[in-house]
Order: structure tokens, then sequence, then C-alpha cells
């Protein structure tokens, strides 16, 4: 049997939480480290040894135990990632990072945390609303405090070396992850909006080297693939957090073509690749606050 395309690889990683390169990774003893938004760079994570997680809420099919903790006022969301972690979805995670994102996800991240399954939960960045001058200063004092905190509790050293190989891997998923979106551009895509959408989020369950090998492989096999046929309407999605690609499978079962988003797991955070000279915190910084 012939092994399945880069396509069919990355889409399947896309639809559950765990996923085999995860346990490939837990098999040989290496930890993972969850985060729950992009204002979490990958980077300090992966200078660490430790594998990016974004948390998500794929496969998620009722909140009742969540909703006895948060208000089904609430952000749902927030709801199926605490369920989830309830359900033990997450229970391969060796720690967790979480973004003060908003109200509702900073109630989630003190359920989370009060579960106690979850061994590294000792910080909540704090990111401000405006882009000032105080502002990036601030931010970059709260990532330097979670880079000690990952650094005391998991034992590792991040260097700057270490800090700039792995911006070295993430610039590389970026540019990929933006040839990608390039190809959305042609009068007749080669793949749907929501298949682009699902090849990022698997970008942020997966080890880099092994994401990366696959995106490459993808591309290389989109060049031969013919475009999307018969859609109506070119369409743009804006939004917060979506890690569901079905949703704008629905748009296209309408006969609409996503091309484009301004998503936070889709191309939002794909714009600028983050420096590769001087201080690399500082680098950081100044990429992900702006």
């Amino acid at each position: 049997m012939s092994e399945p395309s880069a396509l069919d690889q990355l889409i399947s990683v896309s639809l559950s939480i765990s996923n085999p390169f995860v346990d490939k990774w837990k098999k040989k003893g290496a930890r993972v480290l969850a985060y729950n938004c992009t204002y979490m760079p990958e980077e300090i994570i992966q200078a660490a040894g430790l594998l990016p997680f974004r948390i998500k809420g794929t496969g998620c099919k009722e909140t009742t135990r969540a909703d006895a903790y948060l208000a089904t006022v609430n952000c749902s969301f927030c709801r199926a990632c605490l369920e989830l972690h309830m359900q033990g979805e997450y229970d391969f995670l060796d720690g967790a990072v979480f973004v003060n994102a908003c109200d509702h996800m900073h109630v989630t991240y003190a359920n989370w945390k009060a579960q106690g399954k979850t061994p590294f939960m000792d910080n909540i960045i704090s990111v401000p609303n405006t882009i000032t001058d105080y502002g990036q200063e601030w931010y970059r004092d709260e990532i330097a405090n979670v880079k000690q905190k990952i650094q005391e509790h998991f034992e590792v050293e991040i260097t700057d070396e270490k800090l700039k190989d792995a911006i070295h891997a993430c610039n590389q998923t970026r540019r990929l992850q933006r040839q990608l979106y390039a190809l959305m551009n042609k009068d007749e895509p080669p793949i749907t909006g929501s298949q682009c959408l699902s090849l990022v989020v698997a970008g942020t369950t997966m080890p880099k080297d092994d994401y990366n090998d696959l995106m490459k492989q993808l591309l290389t096999e989109l060049e031969e693939k013919e475009g999307v046929p018969g859609f109506k309407r070119r369409l743009m999605v804006g939004g917060s957090v979506l890690d569901d690609p079905a949703l704008l499978g629905l748009f296209e079962d309408l006969g609409g073509l996503v091309v484009s988003d301004t998503l936070c797991f889709g191309s939002r955070f794909l714009t600028a690749p983050v420096a590769v000279n001087g201080d690399p915190m500082e680098a950081i910084a100044d990429a992900y606050y702006h």
C-alpha cells in the first residue's frame, strides 16, 4: 500500500487532538508544552526542547462538564477546550502556558489549572491591548518571565543559540504557509479554503521538522494538481479563533470558495518572520507584539 499523500497526512493530523507525530515524540521520552494563543511564542517552547502544541477544541461534541464550571454564555471554544481537558484528551501534556487573551480564556485557565492534571501551569501571559513602546516592554518582560519558569520547571537552558535555531525553524514554517496561501490567489486554486485551514491547523500540533518536510512535499504535489472548478464566489473569512475547517466547508458546499482569511489559527500570524540577527528575545517580542 502506498504512503498517503502529504495533503492527506496533514489533514488527518488536523482532525484530532493527539496524532501519530505526537505519539512518536512522547515515545522517545520528549515532552509537550501546550499554549492557547498566537501571542505565546513557539520559539521559546521549541528552544527548550519541548513540542509546542496549540490547544484546540477539535472533536468536542458537547460541553456538559465544562458548563458546570463555565457558564453557557461563555465562549463555546473555551468550553470545548476545557471539556476535552476534563475528558482526558489532554492528559499527554507536560505543561501549558495560557495567554490572557480575553476574560473567557482567563477563567478557562483558572479552571484548567484547578483540575490539577497538567504538571506545569504556573503562568498566564498578559498582553497589552494597544501597540505602544511601553506595551512592547511589558510584553517582552512577560515572555521573559515565561522563559525563566520553563527553564526552572523542565530543568533546561534556553540559550540564544537555541532560540535562533528555533526562529529559523518557525520562520521556515511561516514561509511555507505563505506559499500555500499564495496559491489561493490563482483563478482556480489547487485546494479549497477549508483544506488550507486544515493544513495550517496541523502545523500547530506537530514537530516543526516533520511539518516542514510534509509542507515541502505538499507544495510539490500541488504544482501538478488541477484547480478547484465550479465555485460561484471567492470569499474572505475574518474572525478570531477558528480551528474547525468544517465551517469553511459549509460555505464551499453552497458554491463559495474561501481564498483568504484573517483568523488567528489561519494567516494572521504569517505576515512577517522573526528577525534572525541581534538579541533573539527582542526579535521575538518585536515580531509577536506587532
